[in-house]
């Protein structure tokens, strides 16, 4: 075995401890009468979406009542969204989770309690998703219009999680499916496979939110066996988890 050289260690010193003043900070959020002009047009877009999903089924042999699944980026968190949602009919809890940090803007930011300086440090947020029928979305809207025109008592007991999910949001939007496809690089896999063989089908899977109402989860594969079939496509499988 090779020697191998000594190493020699200083003698060990005791080092003070180097103390940090805490900083404690609070989250500025806009008014909202800013939140009702930053956000207008996202649900001017929903709206419109809605109006016209809801044309095309009706002109399509499934005839069933358009549901969107929203999704509202929040700053911070609201715990009592979910009983909210749970007393407005046709919204339906999906799911709820952590996001990225927030970079702070002029609408939201956090500064010292002690100095009010702003403090440029990210924003904790979380991501809730929830179903929604035509109705209830009609029903999100109105509480909107209303909350703006100065109407503070048209949250009643239960739907408090309303009023704070409304100063809370960063965005509002509706699930798109292109994001899933992105994540999956179902596409690349798709275009792959059609210019290896493009007479053979691709086969390929389809995950569906789970729905509480057994109507609604047959409907849904339902809708989708509809677009399948008229494409010339076919369902080989299909489960319940």
């Amino acid at each position: 075995m090779p020697d191998r050289p000594l190493i020699l260690f200083p003698s060990p010193e005791r080092a003070d401890r180097e103390h940090k003043t805490p900083v404690f900070t609070k989250t500025v959020r806009p008014s909202f009468g800013r939140q009702f002009t930053r956000l207008q047009p996202s649900f001017n877009l929903l709206k419109n979406a809605f109006e016209q999903k809801a044309l095309k089924l009706q002109q399509s042999p499934t005839g069933i009542n358009p549901e969107f699944a929203l999704v509202f980026e929040i700053i911070g968190t609201v715990d009592n969204f979910y009983t909210a949602v749970k007393n407005t009919d046709g919204l339906e809890w999906i799911f709820d989770s952590e996001v990225e940090p927030f970079n702070p803007d002029d609408d939201f930011y956090q500064v010292d309690k002690d100095s009010g300086e702003r403090v440029d440090d990210s924003l904790n947020g979380k991501l809730y998703c929830v179903m929604s029928n035509q109705q209830a979305m009609a029903q999100l809207l109105s509480l909107w219009q209303r909350r703006q025109n100065g109407e503070s008592d048209v949250f009643k007991r239960g739907f408090a999680g309303l009023r704070d999910i409304f100063t809370h949001i960063n965005d509002i939007r509706k699930w798109d499916a292109r994001d899933r496809i992105a994540e999956t690089h179902a596409l690349d896999y798709w275009r792959e496979s059609l210019e290896f063989d493009g007479d053979s089908p691709v086969p390929f899977e389809i995950e569906l939110f789970f729905r509480s109402d057994e109507t609604k989860r047959r409907n849904a594969v339902e809708a989708i066996r509809h677009e399948i079939q008229s494409l010339g496509g076919r369902i080989i499988q299909e489960c319940v988890i």
